[in-house]
């Protein structure tokens, strides 16, 4: 008898953990079925990207801007992807040695290419910088010079410019900001990304001297071009196009590299001296890249350092929010400001500058 009992609670308990594990399996199914179909459905974002308050949404980190390479840890799929703008960095800039495939924006843009010639998207670019259109103008504008301008420079990471726009989204005053996007790729699903947000003035431009209308040519990759590692005094009777102008180090230029800096430098261009909405604009501009992921608080603390600033330190020019620092003791330092000099390698994270910077620069 008190066998029986024993054989009869193993099997209860046996017959549970077995219930246990088809519910659990069926459930983690169903998770990995959710997600793939919003990666393959870019044209939900309005639902899935802009409208992100959601409750189990996670408590985002205490640092005004970080990297996202930093916060998260890729799964193998995402590995491959790892990297800032054009690549992981060196030096802070992209390292060619990195794969910067993202397969759904690759996917897109060898789709687009079978659809759209060369003329198709450089007159895209032109509309478009011509137009300038403000989004969201109606629900957020106008534009004042308390406004704060975030620039964000955009190249074909879709995934980690999704957890910016998400962390944007979840700040404290973001819809008094004006977000601009500047591209050096036209991909729909970018485009699409960009437009489904709805808590701010959005305003998209495009880089027009880019390695996808340049593919051939200058400031592309060019067949005259010096390779990289070639030595001066061999390349000079080589006659290849930029034989008298190696960097310091004694390198000739990589477009995938260069693109990063012409990109970056045309932006500030525009966004200082041509686009209408800010070429009069004497405020705060801040600069982001779409691999950054700001927290809650990024723009109050940043309006606390530009009061500081305008109180105690004029002499100070540009506001850095981000660090690549990978340990720092936020308990002991977290609501101190380090007044220092300006280092690129250390402080171009969030950096934040006005117009009169921009003019001394």
């Amino acid at each position: 008898m008190r066998i029986r009992k024993l054989s009869c609670l193993k099997f209860t308990i046996l017959t549970g953990f077995a219930i246990f594990i088809v519910i659990n399996i069926k459930s983690v199914g169903e998770d990995e079925q959710n997600l793939q179909a919003e990666e393959e459905h870019p044209e939900n974002g309005k639902r899935n990207i802009a409208n992100l308050r959601t409750k189990d949404t996670d408590i985002l980190e205490s640092v005004p801007v970080q990297s996202s390479q930093s916060k998260e840890k890729p799964d193998p799929a995402e590995s491959e992807a790892a990297d800032s703008l054009a690549g992981e960095r060196i030096n802070e800039l992209p390292n060619p040695l990195s794969s910067r495939e993202d397969s759904q924006v690759n996917q897109s843009q060898d789709k687009q290419k079978s659809q759209l010639s060369l003329k198709d998207i450089l007159e895209k670019l032109k509309e478009a910088n011509k137009a300038q259109i403000i989004h969201n103008e109606s629900l957020f504008g106008p534009i004042t010079n308390d406004t704060i301008v975030i620039v964000v420079q955009v190249h074909d990471r879709i995934k980690y410019l999704r957890h910016l726009i998400k962390s944007l989204s979840l700040a404290a005053g973001i819809d008094q900001t004006l977000l601009i996007f500047s591209h050096d790729v036209w991909d729909e699903q970018l485009n699409n990304l960009v437009r489904s947000i709805d808590f701010a003035q959005v305003l998209q431009i495009f880089y027009p001297f880019s390695l996808q209308t340049h593919t051939n040519t200058f400031p592309g990759e060019s067949s005259r071009d010096c390779p990289r590692d070639a030595k001066v005094h061999r390349v000079i009777s080589s006659k290849c196009t930029n034989s008298a102008w190696p960097d310091i180090h004694g390198h000739y230029r990589e477009a995938k590299f260069t693109q990063t800096k012409h990109h970056w430098w045309w932006k500030a261009n525009q966004v200082f001296s041509s686009l209408r909405a800010t070429k009069d604009f004497t405020g705060l501009f801040l600069f982001l890249e779409e691999d950054h992921y700001v927290s809650e608080d990024f723009l109050h603390v940043l309006k606390l350092m530009s009061l500081e600033k305008k109180k105690s330190f004029p002499e100070v020019d540009i506001l850095s929010l981000g660090t690549y620092l990978k340990k720092f003791n936020f308990r002991a330092n977290g609501k101190q400001a380090e007044i220092t000099e300006w280092i690129s390698a250390k402080h171009n994270m969030g950096m934040a500058f006005t117009r009169t910077v921009w003019d001394k620069i």
